[in-house]
């Protein structure tokens, strides 16, 4: 799907639903290592939307490759929200809809 709009694609808004979520997170702890836990996998989602963006305008192995890196960026997005969860000594679950997100997202670009 060449020249795909990038607002079309239900893995783009998935990924831009999770950059927001994660954008709101209200960390209980001052430790700046869990700022930059945060942060980081902000960056990480916001990459993947990227990503999915980019791969809109592409096709063939120029598109599957854009779409790994982005499955690539969802995967540390999960990898930061995970060391997040250590670093404020909170159970993985407080982020379950991030998580969800993520897995949802992965979903719709397999499917794309």
């Amino acid at each position: 799907m060449p020249g795909t709009d990038h607002t079309e694609i239900e893995a783009w808004n998935t990924a831009i639903r999770l950059a927001a979520s994660i954008g709101r997170l209200k960390v209980p702890s001052n430790l700046r290592a869990s700022q930059e836990a945060q942060d980081r996998a902000f960056q990480a989602a916001g990459e993947a939307a990227a990503r999915i963006a980019e791969a809109g305008a592409r096709e063939g192995q120029a598109q599957a490759a854009i779409l790994r890196e982005a499955r690539g960026s969802l995967a540390a997005c999960r990898s930061w929200l995970h060391v997040l969860a250590a670093l404020v000594n909170e159970p993985e679950s407080v982020f379950a809809a991030e998580l969800d997100l993520i897995d949802q997202a992965g979903k719709q670009i397999n499917a794309y």
